[in-house]
């Protein structure tokens, strides 16, 4: 989403966390984002006609059908990356959602006491996120998502710097925009971090 913005010229100020993701989890870095859209869950919800850029996870069809001229750009991810999805998820996004309320909803008899670095520190909680999100919500998405018709396609090892095709030329062809050192940068920084988190490189 950020580096899309950033070809397309919407300013945005992209963040990245210590667990390595730029997603905005309500700390407001896409608020009044010109042209930007977060979608959520349900497409209406914060739906603003004309946007230039909308991001979503799950989307009703109706959507595409009221919005014929949006083009659709798919994130696509072979079958045995699955667990990986499922433990990017959890260590980086699980960390901002972690309350004590959270960790009683999962607390298991071998579990240390809570604590908000919980997921970082214990490898029986996180392995326990993993496992459940990966056969719960990762591989059921997936599996649901497998025949959706996309315009346009980036792979999941693209993203992460883990093939041999570079991230910004693919989304620049997709946005008929050239590559500037700003959004260079911006997918050299977010890969660096990622691969010293998660690739042991």
């Amino acid at each position: 989403m950020s580096l899309f913005a950033k070809l397309m010229g919407i300013p945005v100020q992209p963040r990245f966390s210590e667990t390595g993701h730029c997603h905005d989890l309500g700390h407001g870095n896409w608020k009044g984002a010109p042209g930007a859209v977060f979608l959520g869950d349900y497409w209406d919800l914060n739906y603003r006609s004309g946007s230039r850029l909308y991001y979503s996870h799950q989307l009703d069809p109706d959507f595409r059908q009221q919005n014929p001229d949006v083009k659709f750009v798919g994130i696509t991810v072979l079958p045995e990356d699955y667990t990986l999805i499922s433990r990017l998820l959890v260590k980086k996004a699980w960390p901002d959602k972690w309350t004590s309320e959270e960790y009683n909803k999962w607390v298991g008899p071998d579990y240390p006491v809570y604590s908000c670095n919980n997921i970082a520190e214990s490898d029986i909680i996180c392995n326990d996120l993993v496992a459940d999100l990966l056969e719960t919500l990762i591989t059921p998405w997936f599996e649901k998502n497998k025949d959706v018709h996309y315009d346009y396609t980036i792979n999941f090892r693209t993203i992460m710097g883990q093939d041999n095709l570079l991230l910004d030329q693919c989304v620049s062809a997709i946005v008929s925009r050239p590559v500037t050192v700003e959004s260079n940068k911006l997918v050299r920084e977010y890969q660096q971090l990622n691969r010293q988190l998660y690739f042991n490189v």
